[in-house]
Protein backbone atom coordinates (compact mmCIF):
# COMPACT_ATOMS: atom_id res chain seq x y z
CA UNK A 1 0.00 0.00 0.00
CA UNK A 2 0.82 3.21 -0.83
CA UNK A 3 -0.01 6.44 0.10
CA UNK A 4 -0.46 9.93 -1.70
CA UNK A 5 -2.20 12.29 0.83
CA UNK A 6 -2.54 15.95 0.03
CA UNK A 7 -3.34 16.76 2.98
CA UNK A 8 0.05 17.04 4.94
CA UNK A 9 0.25 13.01 6.01
CA UNK A 10 -2.49 12.35 8.20
CA UNK A 11 -3.82 9.05 6.85
CA UNK A 12 -0.40 7.66 6.46
CA UNK A 13 0.76 8.68 10.03
CA UNK A 14 -2.51 6.73 11.04
CA UNK A 15 -1.33 3.38 8.70
CA UNK A 16 2.64 3.69 8.53
CA UNK A 17 2.90 0.67 11.22
CA UNK A 18 1.17 -1.76 9.24
CA UNK A 19 3.40 -4.87 7.74
CA UNK A 20 1.30 -3.92 4.38
CA UNK A 21 2.55 -0.07 4.21
CA UNK A 22 5.18 0.80 1.50
CA UNK A 23 5.43 4.56 2.12
CA UNK A 24 3.72 7.43 1.38
CA UNK A 25 3.97 10.41 -0.33
CA UNK A 26 2.37 14.18 0.51
CA UNK A 27 2.65 17.63 -0.55
CA UNK A 28 5.34 18.44 1.95
CA UNK A 29 7.55 15.70 0.49
CA UNK A 30 9.56 18.34 -2.21
CA UNK A 31 11.74 15.63 -4.11
CA UNK A 32 10.09 12.44 -2.85
CA UNK A 33 7.27 13.20 -5.53
CA UNK A 34 9.69 12.49 -8.05
CA UNK A 35 10.92 9.14 -6.61
CA UNK A 36 7.86 7.73 -6.45
CA UNK A 37 6.33 8.94 -10.04
CA UNK A 38 9.67 7.06 -10.74
CA UNK A 39 9.63 3.95 -8.22
CA UNK A 40 5.55 3.58 -9.61
CA UNK A 41 6.51 3.36 -13.25
CA UNK A 42 9.52 1.05 -12.29
CA UNK A 43 7.31 -1.29 -10.13
CA UNK A 44 5.13 -1.26 -13.34
CA UNK A 45 7.80 -2.27 -15.75
CA UNK A 46 8.87 -4.52 -13.32
CA UNK A 47 5.94 -6.73 -13.33
CA UNK A 48 5.22 -6.68 -16.70
CA UNK A 49 8.71 -8.64 -16.96
CA UNK A 50 8.22 -10.65 -14.47
CA UNK A 51 4.89 -11.94 -16.35
CA UNK A 52 6.74 -12.39 -20.00
CA UNK A 53 9.35 -14.40 -17.72
CA UNK A 54 6.77 -16.70 -16.36
CA UNK A 55 4.36 -16.55 -19.45
CA UNK A 56 1.45 -15.18 -17.37
CA UNK A 57 -1.23 -12.57 -18.30
CA UNK A 58 -2.33 -11.59 -14.67
CA UNK A 59 -1.30 -11.02 -11.55
CA UNK A 60 -3.71 -14.62 -10.12
CA UNK A 61 -1.35 -16.88 -12.59
CA UNK A 62 1.63 -15.20 -11.52
CA UNK A 63 0.65 -15.83 -7.47
CA UNK A 64 -0.73 -19.28 -8.81
CA UNK A 65 3.03 -20.33 -9.78
CA UNK A 66 4.33 -19.31 -7.08
CA UNK A 67 2.02 -21.12 -4.67
CA UNK A 68 3.27 -24.44 -6.64
CA UNK A 69 6.65 -24.01 -6.42
CA UNK A 70 6.39 -22.79 -2.63
CA UNK A 71 4.12 -25.93 -2.16
CA UNK A 72 5.93 -28.46 -3.96
CA UNK A 73 8.00 -27.48 -7.33
CA UNK A 74 11.45 -26.15 -6.34
CA UNK A 75 11.81 -25.32 -10.51
CA UNK A 76 13.46 -22.72 -11.94
CA UNK A 77 10.35 -22.22 -14.11
CA UNK A 78 8.86 -21.00 -11.45
CA UNK A 79 8.48 -17.75 -9.48
CA UNK A 80 10.25 -17.39 -6.07
CA UNK A 81 9.13 -14.28 -4.70
CA UNK A 82 5.55 -13.46 -4.18
CA UNK A 83 3.78 -10.55 -5.93
CA UNK A 84 1.72 -8.78 -3.97
CA UNK A 85 -1.27 -6.25 -4.96
CA UNK A 86 -0.49 -3.11 -4.70
CA UNK A 87 -3.03 -0.87 -4.23
CA UNK A 88 -2.54 3.07 -4.36
CA UNK A 89 -4.03 5.55 -2.03
CA UNK A 90 -4.74 8.94 -3.07
CA UNK A 91 -6.42 11.28 -0.68
CA UNK A 92 -7.54 14.23 -2.18
CA UNK A 93 -6.59 13.55 -5.79
CA UNK A 94 -7.65 17.45 -6.50
CA UNK A 95 -5.24 18.93 -5.31
CA UNK A 96 -2.76 16.42 -6.62
CA UNK A 97 -3.64 16.92 -9.89
CA UNK A 98 -3.43 20.61 -9.50
CA UNK A 99 0.12 21.21 -8.08
CA UNK A 100 1.51 17.95 -9.81
CA UNK A 101 -0.23 17.67 -12.99
CA UNK A 102 2.47 14.97 -14.19
CA UNK A 103 1.34 12.37 -11.55
CA UNK A 104 -2.21 12.26 -13.16
CA UNK A 105 -0.43 10.71 -16.28
CA UNK A 106 0.97 8.17 -14.18
CA UNK A 107 -2.05 7.57 -12.52
CA UNK A 108 -3.83 6.99 -15.63
CA UNK A 109 -0.95 4.70 -16.31
CA UNK A 110 -2.04 2.39 -14.11
CA UNK A 111 -5.50 2.61 -14.18
CA UNK A 112 -5.38 1.63 -17.90
CA UNK A 113 -2.98 -1.55 -17.08
CA UNK A 114 -2.82 -1.63 -13.50
CA UNK A 115 -5.48 -4.02 -12.85
CA UNK A 116 -4.20 -7.62 -14.57
CA UNK A 117 -0.61 -6.29 -13.06
CA UNK A 118 -2.30 -6.34 -9.69
CA UNK A 119 -1.75 -3.00 -8.75
CA UNK A 120 -5.07 -0.47 -8.02
CA UNK A 121 -6.45 2.58 -7.46
CA UNK A 122 -8.17 4.35 -4.48
CA UNK A 123 -8.81 7.93 -5.61
CA UNK A 124 -10.44 10.48 -2.85
CA UNK A 125 -11.67 14.30 -3.51
CA UNK A 126 -14.28 16.36 -2.29
CA UNK A 127 -15.51 17.00 -5.87
CA UNK A 128 -14.82 15.22 -8.74
CA UNK A 129 -16.11 17.31 -11.43
CA UNK A 130 -13.02 17.87 -13.68
CA UNK A 131 -10.53 15.85 -11.82
CA UNK A 132 -11.19 12.37 -12.89
CA UNK A 133 -10.03 12.36 -16.45
CA UNK A 134 -11.74 9.79 -18.91
CA UNK A 135 -9.40 6.98 -18.81
CA UNK A 136 -9.32 6.50 -15.19
CA UNK A 137 -13.00 7.22 -15.27
CA UNK A 138 -13.21 3.98 -17.70
CA UNK A 139 -11.07 1.64 -16.10
CA UNK A 140 -12.88 2.24 -12.67
CA UNK A 141 -15.81 -0.09 -11.74
CA UNK A 142 -16.17 1.33 -8.47
CA UNK A 143 -17.78 4.49 -6.91
CA UNK A 144 -18.12 5.36 -3.60
CA UNK A 145 -20.11 8.64 -2.24
CA UNK A 146 -20.34 9.56 0.48
CA UNK A 147 -22.55 12.95 1.56
CA UNK A 148 -21.90 15.07 -1.52
CA UNK A 149 -22.32 18.70 -1.44
CA UNK A 150 -24.63 18.79 -4.69
CA UNK A 151 -26.97 17.30 -6.75
CA UNK A 152 -24.47 17.49 -9.72
CA UNK A 153 -21.58 15.64 -7.55
CA UNK A 154 -23.44 13.31 -7.11
CA UNK A 155 -24.82 12.84 -10.53
CA UNK A 156 -21.28 12.77 -11.06
CA UNK A 157 -19.93 9.89 -9.46
CA UNK A 158 -23.11 7.70 -8.99
CA UNK A 159 -25.58 9.14 -12.12
CA UNK A 160 -28.10 9.88 -9.36
CA UNK A 161 -28.95 12.75 -7.04
CA UNK A 162 -29.04 9.99 -3.97
CA UNK A 163 -25.41 11.15 -2.51
CA UNK A 164 -26.50 14.90 -2.15
CA UNK A 165 -29.19 13.80 0.46
CA UNK A 166 -27.16 11.87 2.94
CA UNK A 167 -27.92 13.47 6.49
CA UNK A 168 -25.69 11.04 8.38
CA UNK A 169 -21.87 11.04 8.85
CA UNK A 170 -20.56 7.80 7.07
CA UNK A 171 -23.83 7.10 5.21
CA UNK A 172 -22.73 6.60 1.56
CA UNK A 173 -23.68 4.88 -2.26
CA UNK A 174 -21.37 2.16 -3.67
CA UNK A 175 -22.16 1.85 -7.33
CA UNK A 176 -20.04 -1.22 -9.23
CA UNK A 177 -20.52 -1.81 -13.06
CA UNK A 178 -23.18 0.19 -14.83
CA UNK A 179 -25.50 -0.65 -11.69
CA UNK A 180 -24.93 -3.61 -11.16
CA UNK A 181 -24.56 -2.90 -7.69
CA UNK A 182 -26.30 0.05 -6.03
CA UNK A 183 -26.16 -0.19 -1.97
CA UNK A 184 -27.03 1.83 0.35
CA UNK A 185 -23.89 1.45 2.92
CA UNK A 186 -23.15 2.73 6.77
CA UNK A 187 -19.22 2.97 7.24
CA UNK A 188 -18.09 1.90 10.32
CA UNK A 189 -15.86 4.21 12.63
CA UNK A 190 -12.13 2.80 14.03
CA UNK A 191 -11.66 5.79 16.38
CA UNK A 192 -13.65 5.24 19.38
CA UNK A 193 -11.24 4.33 21.86
CA UNK A 194 -10.86 0.35 22.21
CA UNK A 195 -11.16 -1.60 25.85
CA UNK A 196 -11.06 -5.41 25.69
CA UNK A 197 -12.59 -5.38 29.09
CA UNK A 198 -15.45 -3.74 28.22
CA UNK A 199 -19.20 -6.14 28.29
CA UNK A 200 -20.91 -6.36 24.83
CA UNK A 201 -24.25 -4.96 25.61
CA UNK A 202 -27.08 -5.58 23.21
CA UNK A 203 -28.38 -2.41 21.96
CA UNK A 204 -31.79 -2.27 20.48
CA UNK A 205 -32.39 0.63 18.20
CA UNK A 206 -35.20 2.64 18.84
CA UNK A 207 -34.76 5.03 15.97
CA UNK A 208 -38.37 5.46 13.94
CA UNK A 209 -37.74 6.02 10.11
CA UNK A 210 -40.11 6.67 7.26
CA UNK A 211 -39.68 5.44 3.83
CA UNK A 212 -39.96 8.10 1.04
CA UNK A 213 -40.66 7.17 -2.68
CA UNK A 214 -37.45 6.39 -3.89
CA UNK A 215 -37.40 3.75 -1.14
CA UNK A 216 -35.02 5.97 1.22
CA UNK A 217 -34.71 6.30 4.73
CA UNK A 218 -35.61 9.26 6.63
CA UNK A 219 -35.26 9.90 10.24
CA UNK A 220 -38.05 10.72 11.80
CA UNK A 221 -37.52 10.42 15.69
CA UNK A 222 -34.27 9.75 17.70
CA UNK A 223 -34.95 9.09 21.37
CA UNK A 224 -32.60 10.72 23.88
CA UNK A 225 -29.92 8.65 24.81
CA UNK A 226 -29.07 8.71 28.93
CA UNK A 227 -25.59 10.16 29.60
CA UNK A 228 -23.70 7.42 31.79
CA UNK A 229 -20.82 7.94 33.27
CA UNK A 230 -17.91 5.32 31.97
CA UNK A 231 -14.21 4.82 32.59
CA UNK A 232 -12.03 7.12 31.44
CA UNK A 233 -10.44 5.84 28.15
CA UNK A 234 -8.09 8.50 27.22
CA UNK A 235 -5.05 6.45 27.79
CA UNK A 236 -6.85 3.35 25.13
CA UNK A 237 -5.52 3.03 22.01
CA UNK A 238 -8.12 3.47 19.12
CA UNK A 239 -9.60 0.97 17.75
CA UNK A 240 -7.63 1.30 14.58
CA UNK A 241 -4.53 1.17 16.23
CA UNK A 242 -5.79 -1.78 18.24
CA UNK A 243 -6.42 -3.68 14.62
CA UNK A 244 -2.64 -2.79 13.28
CA UNK A 245 -1.53 -3.91 16.28
CA UNK A 246 -2.99 -7.19 15.90
CA UNK A 247 -2.36 -7.25 12.68
CA UNK A 248 1.75 -6.90 12.78
CA UNK A 249 1.86 -9.37 15.55
CA UNK A 250 0.20 -12.04 13.49
CA UNK A 251 2.86 -10.82 10.50
CA UNK A 252 5.46 -11.27 12.53
CA UNK A 253 4.81 -14.40 14.36
CA UNK A 254 4.00 -16.54 10.96
CA UNK A 255 6.40 -17.37 8.37
CA UNK A 256 5.43 -14.98 5.54
CA UNK A 257 7.61 -13.77 3.20
CA UNK A 258 7.94 -10.01 3.06
CA UNK A 259 7.83 -8.67 -0.51
CA UNK A 260 10.60 -6.80 -2.58
CA UNK A 261 9.87 -3.12 -1.59
CA UNK A 262 8.81 -1.01 -4.61
CA UNK A 263 9.93 2.11 -3.44
CA UNK A 264 12.77 2.39 -0.87
CA UNK A 265 12.78 5.37 2.09
CA UNK A 266 14.54 8.40 1.38
CA UNK A 267 18.05 9.11 1.15
CA UNK A 268 19.22 9.60 5.07
CA UNK A 269 20.92 12.23 6.08
CA UNK A 270 24.73 12.57 7.68
CA UNK A 271 26.05 9.15 6.00
CA UNK A 272 29.55 8.33 7.24
CA UNK A 273 31.85 6.87 4.43
CA UNK A 274 32.49 3.16 4.01
CA UNK A 275 35.84 2.21 4.70
CA UNK A 276 38.64 2.40 2.06
CA UNK A 277 41.50 -0.18 2.24
CA UNK A 278 45.34 0.89 2.19
CA UNK A 279 46.38 -0.94 -1.58
CA UNK A 280 49.78 -1.24 -2.68
CA UNK A 281 48.45 0.87 -6.03
CA UNK A 282 47.11 4.40 -6.83
CA UNK A 283 43.19 3.81 -5.99
CA UNK A 284 41.61 7.30 -7.17
CA UNK A 285 38.31 4.90 -6.91
CA UNK A 286 37.41 5.89 -3.62
CA UNK A 287 33.07 5.76 -2.09
CA UNK A 288 31.93 9.14 -1.95
CA UNK A 289 28.26 8.93 -1.77
CA UNK A 290 24.52 6.89 -1.26
CA UNK A 291 23.16 7.05 -4.94
CA UNK A 292 19.31 7.06 -5.05
CA UNK A 293 17.79 5.34 -8.55
CA UNK A 294 14.22 4.92 -7.92
CA UNK A 295 14.17 4.18 -11.45
CA UNK A 296 15.61 0.69 -10.41
CA UNK A 297 14.81 0.45 -7.41
CA UNK A 298 18.06 1.01 -5.79
CA UNK A 299 19.95 2.76 -3.35
CA UNK A 300 24.04 2.11 -4.47
CA UNK A 301 27.50 3.58 -3.36
CA UNK A 302 29.01 5.78 -5.76
CA UNK A 303 32.89 5.39 -6.30
CA UNK A 304 34.50 8.83 -7.59
CA UNK A 305 37.05 7.51 -10.03
CA UNK A 306 39.35 10.72 -10.23
CA UNK A 307 41.27 8.97 -13.75
CA UNK A 308 37.91 8.66 -15.20
CA UNK A 309 35.67 12.30 -13.35
CA UNK A 310 39.19 14.52 -14.18
CA UNK A 311 38.75 18.05 -13.25
CA UNK A 312 36.15 18.12 -10.92
CA UNK A 313 33.76 21.68 -9.64
CA UNK A 314 31.44 21.15 -6.61
CA UNK A 315 28.59 23.94 -6.39
CA UNK A 316 26.93 24.42 -3.14
CA UNK A 317 25.10 27.13 -1.34
CA UNK A 318 27.21 28.34 1.43
CA UNK A 319 26.15 25.78 4.58
CA UNK A 320 25.07 22.67 2.55
CA UNK A 321 28.35 20.75 2.62
CA UNK A 322 30.86 21.56 -0.05
CA UNK A 323 34.19 21.62 1.82
CA UNK A 324 33.09 18.63 3.84
CA UNK A 325 32.55 16.56 0.43
CA UNK A 326 36.17 17.73 0.40
CA UNK A 327 37.18 16.62 3.46
CA UNK A 328 35.47 13.28 2.82
CA UNK A 329 37.12 13.03 -0.64
CA UNK A 330 40.74 13.45 0.57
CA UNK A 331 40.39 11.31 3.46
CA UNK A 332 39.12 8.65 1.43
CA UNK A 333 41.85 9.03 -1.06
CA UNK A 334 44.30 8.94 1.62
CA UNK A 335 43.49 5.96 3.46
CA UNK A 336 43.04 4.25 -0.09
CA UNK A 337 46.67 5.11 -0.98
CA UNK A 338 50.21 5.80 0.52
CA UNK A 339 52.07 9.51 0.50
CA UNK A 340 54.34 8.04 -2.21
CA UNK A 341 51.12 7.47 -3.86
CA UNK A 342 49.13 10.55 -3.96
CA UNK A 343 50.29 13.82 -3.23
CA UNK A 344 47.38 16.58 -1.84
CA UNK A 345 48.00 20.26 -1.94
CA UNK A 346 45.47 22.09 -0.33
CA UNK A 347 43.95 25.74 -1.57
CA UNK A 348 41.62 27.03 1.13
CA UNK A 349 40.07 30.28 0.46
CA UNK A 350 37.03 29.64 2.50
CA UNK A 351 36.90 29.46 6.38
CA UNK A 352 39.56 26.96 7.05
CA UNK A 353 37.50 24.06 6.10
CA UNK A 354 40.53 22.33 4.85
CA UNK A 355 42.51 23.09 7.74
CA UNK A 356 41.65 19.56 9.48
CA UNK A 357 43.43 18.05 6.91
CA UNK A 358 46.80 19.84 6.99
CA UNK A 359 48.53 17.20 9.28
CA UNK A 360 47.58 14.16 6.95
CA UNK A 361 51.11 12.90 5.88
CA UNK A 362 49.72 13.00 1.75
CA UNK A 363 49.63 17.06 2.21
CA UNK A 364 52.34 18.94 0.36
CA UNK A 365 50.96 22.22 2.18
CA UNK A 366 48.02 24.27 3.08
CA UNK A 367 47.54 27.96 1.89
CA UNK A 368 45.24 30.64 2.91
CA UNK A 369 43.95 33.06 1.00
CA UNK A 370 45.60 35.77 3.44
CA UNK A 371 49.18 34.10 2.47
CA UNK A 372 49.67 35.47 -1.06
CA UNK A 373 53.28 34.74 -0.97
CA UNK A 374 52.63 31.24 0.36
CA UNK A 375 50.35 30.73 -2.47
CA UNK A 376 52.60 31.73 -5.21
CA UNK A 377 54.84 29.42 -4.61
CA UNK A 378 52.38 26.44 -4.38
CA UNK A 379 50.94 27.13 -7.70
CA UNK A 380 54.64 27.90 -9.01
CA UNK A 381 55.67 24.66 -7.74
CA UNK A 382 52.69 22.66 -9.35
CA UNK A 383 53.10 24.19 -12.75
CA UNK A 384 57.01 23.54 -12.51
CA UNK A 385 56.11 20.09 -11.81
CA UNK A 386 53.85 19.82 -14.94
CA UNK A 387 56.66 21.28 -17.20
CA UNK A 388 59.12 18.69 -15.42
CA UNK A 389 56.63 15.31 -16.42
CA UNK A 390 56.09 17.27 -19.85
CA UNK A 391 60.17 16.93 -20.65
CA UNK A 392 60.13 13.80 -18.89
CA UNK A 393 57.29 12.28 -21.17
CA UNK A 394 59.11 13.51 -24.00
CA UNK A 395 62.00 11.83 -23.29
CA UNK A 396 60.35 8.70 -22.96
CA UNK A 397 57.95 9.35 -26.08
CA UNK A 398 54.87 9.04 -23.86
CA UNK A 399 51.55 10.42 -24.12
CA UNK A 400 50.20 10.30 -20.47
CA UNK A 401 51.48 8.79 -16.96
CA UNK A 402 49.72 5.55 -17.45
CA UNK A 403 52.26 5.02 -20.70
CA UNK A 404 55.25 6.76 -19.07
CA UNK A 405 54.98 4.32 -15.92
CA UNK A 406 54.09 1.05 -18.16
CA UNK A 407 57.49 1.88 -20.75
CA UNK A 408 59.79 3.25 -17.87
CA UNK A 409 58.91 1.31 -15.07
CA UNK A 410 59.05 4.09 -12.60
CA UNK A 411 56.15 5.70 -10.17
CA UNK A 412 55.06 9.38 -10.25
CA UNK A 413 52.74 10.45 -7.82
CA UNK A 414 49.13 11.46 -8.44
CA UNK A 415 49.26 15.10 -7.59
CA UNK A 416 45.22 15.97 -6.63
CA UNK A 417 45.43 20.06 -5.55
CA UNK A 418 42.00 21.02 -3.62
CA UNK A 419 40.84 24.15 -3.53
CA UNK A 420 37.88 25.06 -1.70
CA UNK A 421 35.91 28.23 -2.06
CA UNK A 422 37.28 29.91 -5.55
CA UNK A 423 34.53 32.71 -5.85
CA UNK A 424 36.52 33.68 -2.33
CA UNK A 425 39.02 35.40 -4.43
CA UNK A 426 37.72 38.77 -5.53
CA UNK A 427 37.55 40.23 -8.52
CA UNK A 428 39.80 43.07 -7.29
CA UNK A 429 42.27 41.37 -5.76
CA UNK A 430 45.54 41.56 -7.80
CA UNK A 431 46.86 38.22 -7.99
CA UNK A 432 43.55 37.19 -9.67
CA UNK A 433 44.17 36.92 -13.08
CA UNK A 434 47.97 34.88 -12.25
CA UNK A 435 45.92 32.71 -10.01
CA UNK A 436 43.30 31.84 -12.79
CA UNK A 437 46.16 31.35 -15.62
CA UNK A 438 48.36 28.77 -13.21
CA UNK A 439 44.95 27.10 -12.40
CA UNK A 440 43.94 27.07 -16.36
CA UNK A 441 47.40 25.23 -17.27
CA UNK A 442 46.45 22.30 -14.56
CA UNK A 443 43.22 22.03 -15.83
CA UNK A 444 43.81 21.82 -19.66
CA UNK A 445 47.60 19.90 -19.39
CA UNK A 446 47.01 18.37 -15.96
CA UNK A 447 45.15 15.16 -16.01
CA UNK A 448 47.35 13.64 -18.86
CA UNK A 449 50.31 14.34 -16.23
CA UNK A 450 48.47 13.20 -12.97
CA UNK A 451 47.91 16.21 -11.53
CA UNK A 452 43.94 17.30 -11.27
CA UNK A 453 42.03 19.81 -9.64
CA UNK A 454 39.06 19.51 -7.80
CA UNK A 455 37.51 23.14 -6.35
CA UNK A 456 34.45 24.27 -4.98
CA UNK A 457 32.16 27.61 -5.67
CA UNK A 458 29.15 28.48 -4.61
CA UNK A 459 27.59 30.04 -7.83
CA UNK A 460 28.17 29.22 -11.83
CA UNK A 461 29.48 32.68 -12.52
CA UNK A 462 32.45 32.21 -9.73
CA UNK A 463 34.45 29.89 -12.76
CA UNK A 464 35.24 31.32 -15.95
CA UNK A 465 33.62 29.89 -19.28
CA UNK A 466 37.54 28.70 -20.26
CA UNK A 467 38.13 27.55 -17.18
CA UNK A 468 34.89 25.45 -17.13
CA UNK A 469 35.19 23.86 -20.44
CA UNK A 470 38.08 21.81 -19.00
CA UNK A 471 36.12 20.71 -16.62
CA UNK A 472 34.61 17.39 -17.28
CA UNK A 473 32.76 16.37 -13.68
CA UNK A 474 30.47 18.81 -12.05
CA UNK A 475 28.37 18.31 -8.48
CA UNK A 476 26.19 19.68 -7.51
CA UNK A 477 24.68 20.16 -3.53
CA UNK A 478 21.91 22.92 -2.77
CA UNK A 479 22.19 25.78 -4.95
CA UNK A 480 19.88 29.02 -3.80
CA UNK A 481 19.37 29.56 -7.68
CA UNK A 482 17.59 26.19 -8.96
CA UNK A 483 18.52 27.77 -12.28
CA UNK A 484 22.01 27.29 -12.25
CA UNK A 485 21.38 23.45 -11.52
CA UNK A 486 19.06 23.70 -14.82
CA UNK A 487 21.97 25.55 -16.81
CA UNK A 488 24.19 22.65 -15.12
CA UNK A 489 22.56 19.48 -15.01
CA UNK A 490 19.52 20.32 -17.43
CA UNK A 491 16.06 20.06 -17.65
CA UNK A 492 16.26 16.89 -16.32
CA UNK A 493 17.58 17.72 -13.45
CA UNK A 494 16.19 16.23 -9.87
CA UNK A 495 14.19 18.67 -7.57
CA UNK A 496 16.53 20.30 -5.08
CA UNK A 497 16.24 19.02 -1.22
CA UNK A 498 17.66 21.70 0.78
CA UNK A 499 19.58 19.28 3.31
CA UNK A 500 23.51 19.43 4.05
CA UNK A 501 24.94 16.58 2.22
CA UNK A 502 22.04 15.95 -0.64
CA UNK A 503 23.11 17.09 -4.04
CA UNK A 504 23.12 15.06 -7.61
CA UNK A 505 25.65 13.44 -9.81
CA UNK A 506 25.44 13.36 -13.49
CA UNK A 507 25.37 9.13 -14.63
CA UNK A 508 23.32 8.54 -17.55
CA UNK A 509 20.52 10.77 -16.21
CA UNK A 510 21.37 12.98 -13.27
CA UNK A 511 20.86 11.26 -9.93
CA UNK A 512 19.83 12.28 -6.41
CA UNK A 513 23.01 11.21 -3.93
CA UNK A 514 23.67 11.94 -0.02
CA UNK A 515 27.12 12.43 0.21
CA UNK A 516 29.14 10.78 2.81
CA UNK A 517 30.23 12.42 5.63
CA UNK A 518 34.04 11.77 5.83
CA UNK A 519 33.82 10.03 9.33
CA UNK A 520 30.88 9.59 11.96
CA UNK A 521 29.66 11.96 14.34
CA UNK A 522 26.41 13.02 15.58
CA UNK A 523 27.65 16.95 16.16
CA UNK A 524 29.33 18.99 13.73
CA UNK A 525 31.89 18.94 17.36
CA UNK A 526 32.26 15.62 17.03
CA UNK A 527 32.61 14.85 13.82
CA UNK A 528 35.34 17.43 14.07
CA UNK A 529 36.87 15.50 16.73
CA UNK A 530 36.99 12.25 15.04
CA UNK A 531 38.14 13.66 11.97
CA UNK A 532 41.56 15.34 13.47
CA UNK A 533 41.73 11.66 15.23
CA UNK A 534 42.02 9.96 12.07
CA UNK A 535 44.07 12.45 10.39
CA UNK A 536 46.52 11.96 13.41
CA UNK A 537 46.01 8.23 13.40
CA UNK A 538 46.98 8.03 9.35
CA UNK A 539 50.03 10.59 10.35
CA UNK A 540 51.10 8.83 12.83
CA UNK A 541 51.25 4.98 11.07
CA UNK A 542 53.10 6.41 8.28
CA UNK A 543 57.25 6.49 8.47
CA UNK A 544 57.66 6.32 4.56
CA UNK A 545 58.68 9.67 2.82
CA UNK A 546 56.25 12.49 2.37
CA UNK A 547 55.71 15.33 -0.33
CA UNK A 548 58.01 18.56 0.47
CA UNK A 549 56.81 21.66 2.16
CA UNK A 550 56.06 24.98 0.48
CA UNK A 551 59.93 26.76 0.80
CA UNK A 552 58.48 29.61 3.37
CA UNK A 553 61.45 31.97 4.96
CA UNK A 554 59.58 32.99 8.71
CA UNK A 555 58.39 36.65 9.23
CA UNK A 556 61.08 36.85 11.96
CA UNK A 557 64.19 35.16 11.15
CA UNK A 558 66.28 35.57 14.47
CA UNK A 559 69.38 34.10 15.38
CA UNK A 560 67.54 31.24 17.09
CA UNK A 561 65.19 30.46 14.09
CA UNK A 562 68.11 30.67 11.79
CA UNK A 563 70.05 28.17 13.93
CA UNK A 564 67.48 25.07 13.06
CA UNK A 565 67.99 25.65 9.03
CA UNK A 566 71.41 25.13 9.66
CA UNK A 567 72.24 21.60 9.88
CA UNK A 568 75.79 21.02 10.47
CA UNK A 569 77.85 24.61 10.52
CA UNK A 570 81.05 24.20 7.92
CA UNK A 571 84.53 26.88 9.33
CA UNK A 572 85.12 29.48 7.11
CA UNK A 573 81.84 30.04 6.44
CA UNK A 574 79.78 32.86 7.11
CA UNK A 575 75.87 32.29 7.12
CA UNK A 576 74.06 35.17 5.73
CA UNK A 577 70.15 34.47 5.69
CA UNK A 578 67.40 32.46 3.62
CA UNK A 579 66.37 32.57 -0.02
CA UNK A 580 63.47 34.47 -0.43
CA UNK A 581 62.58 32.31 -2.65
CA UNK A 582 64.00 28.45 -2.53
CA UNK A 583 64.06 29.33 2.21
CA UNK A 584 67.75 28.24 1.09
CA UNK A 585 70.90 29.16 3.40
CA UNK A 586 72.44 31.69 1.71
CA UNK A 587 76.15 31.52 2.77
CA UNK A 588 79.93 32.71 2.01
CA UNK A 589 82.79 30.25 2.07
CA UNK A 590 86.30 32.16 2.69
CA UNK A 591 88.12 29.45 1.43
CA UNK A 592 86.95 29.53 -2.37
Amino acid sequence: MLIIDWKGGGIANTLDKLPHFMGAITNLDGAGTARALASIKAELDKRQREFARYGVNSINDYMSLYKQRHESKPDINYPTKPLPHLILVSDEFAELKANVPEFLDELTSVARIGRSLGVHLILATQKPSGVVNDQIEANSRSKIALKMASVQDSNELLKTPDAAHITNPGRGYLRGGENEVYDLFQSGYAGVPYDPEAEIEAKVDERIFSINALGQYELMYDPTEEVVQGKDTSDLPSQLDAVITEITHIFEGASYTRPDQPWLPNLAENIPTPQANLGSKPTLSVPLGLLDIPSDQAQVNYDFDLLKQGNTVIFASSGYGKSTLLQTLSLNLAKANTPEQVHLNLLDFGNNGLLPLKDLPHVADIVTLEETEKGQKMLAGIVATLASRKRAFKTAGVASLEQYESKTQLSLPIIVNLLDNYDGLSLEDSHKQQIDNSLLQVLREGPSMGVYLVLTASRLGAIRANMMSAIPTKLILYLNDAGEVTTIMGRASVQQEAKAGRGQVMLDVPRAIQFYLPVAGETSTALLENLEQKVLSLNHNWTGPRPAKIPMVPEELTGEVFETFIPVKEANTLYLGLDKISAEITQLNFKK
